[in-house]
């Protein structure tokens, strides 16, 4: 965050920004390197090394919907275009002795190669640039903890939202939701019946917390085991709590059935950009240099998969009666270019 802070304060500026972060935190400052290799990319964003990239990332999963999920139950760790061999359901495996006759299944294609493709997400915080020129860990902290946030209500959204939208940005694991019955612990029963025995013991549910007053008042839930803050337990079945979740639903997943990836953050800042606002009554256009602002983006490649199709879904509609949460009316930037 430094480092983009540096290069935007000097207007893309390799020499002045390196000249700043000297001047206002020392020669040995880690920003420096990654000045430094934004200047010979050439690309006026910063690419931070593995393990800057890795941190910034791990920063954002961490207070994630994906990072609470997996503190409970862990998810199949890949890497992005990784050749992985999975069995099919009707692989079947022999030992065979030396010299023996090998058996064989004819018409059967027992192993599949899969890859992971590279998918990415994008956040954006505008600031004034005064407060991007102040020098100081307290500005350092405020602005990467905007950027994690920015990000992870765009990670959120995007596990539950139930679109495909664009390609480049990993898929909902949503791809289809059942309408409830009225009783829950059937409905997620019926719903989870098709997973194999052996990850049972690992579904973790996601509930919108405005949901839980209703889930204790109809008795789905007990108030000395679920909250609407960290969540607990709900039907039997660890919980945790996430606005991403529509109300009056219950997401589960199966963390060990889903492939999960993460390659790092690239960020970059720009006083030049124009950002689009949507005001939920329309659309603003704000050019930041006219206004004297920053624009500070944080690309975050992230891609998950489903390796079964139950191992995540949604029952809607669970209780009748809810609180709703009054509709956000301040304004938010959409994109920025």
């Amino acid at each position: 965050m430094r480092a983009g802070r540096a290069l935007a304060i000097s207007g893309n500026d390799p020499q002045a920004a390196r000249a700043w972060v000297a001047a206002q935190y020392g020669s040995n400052d880690p920003a420096l390197a990654l000045i430094g290799r934004a200047a010979m990319i050439g690309t006026g964003s910063i690419e931070p090394p593995d393990e800057y990239g890795a941190a910034l990332a791990a920063a954002t999963i961490r207070r994630s919907v994906l990072g609470r999920i997996e503190a409970v139950s862990a998810f199949a760790r890949v890497n992005f275009n990784e050749p992985l061999m999975r069995a099919s359901d009707t692989a079947v495996g022999f030992w065979v002795e030396e010299n023996m006759e090998t058996p064989m299944l004819e018409g059967v294609d027992p192993f599949a190669i899969t890859r992971l493709p590279v998918t990415k997400l994008g956040g954006l915080a505008v600031f004034s640039t005064e407060f991007v020129r102040q020098a100081g860990p307290r500005a350092d902290s405020v602005i990467q903890r905007c950027m994690e946030n920015s990000l992870i209500r765009r990670l959120d959204v995007s596990l539950f939202d139930g679109q495909a939208g664009d390609p480049s940005r990993p898929p909902s694991l949503i791809d289809s939701t059942i309408a409830g019955t009225g009783n829950a612990g059937e409905d997620i029963g019926a719903a989870l019946s098709t997973l194999p025995e052996e990850f049972g013991e690992q579904i973790v549910l996601v509930v919108s917390p405005w949901s839980v007053p209703a889930l204790i008042a109809s008795g789905v839930a007990d108030s000395s085991t679920l909250n609407a803050r960290t969540g607990g337990v709900l039907l039997g079945f660890p919980c945790i709590t996430s606005t991403a979740v529509p109300v009056s639903s219950i997401a589960w997943l199966a963390p060990a059935l889903i492939q999960l990836a993460d390659a790092g953050v690239i960020v970059g800042a720009s006083e030049a950009s124009i950002v689009r606002v949507d005001t939920g009554d329309g659309v603003e256009l704000h050019s930041c240099w006219q206004e004297n602002l920053t624009a500070m983006r944080a690309v975050l490649y992230v891609g998950w998969r489903k390796l079964e199709p139950a191992a995540a879904g949604m029952v809607t509609d669970v209780v009748p009666a809810t609180i709703r949460p009054r509709a956000p009316k301040a304004k938010r930037p959409t994109a920025a270019r």
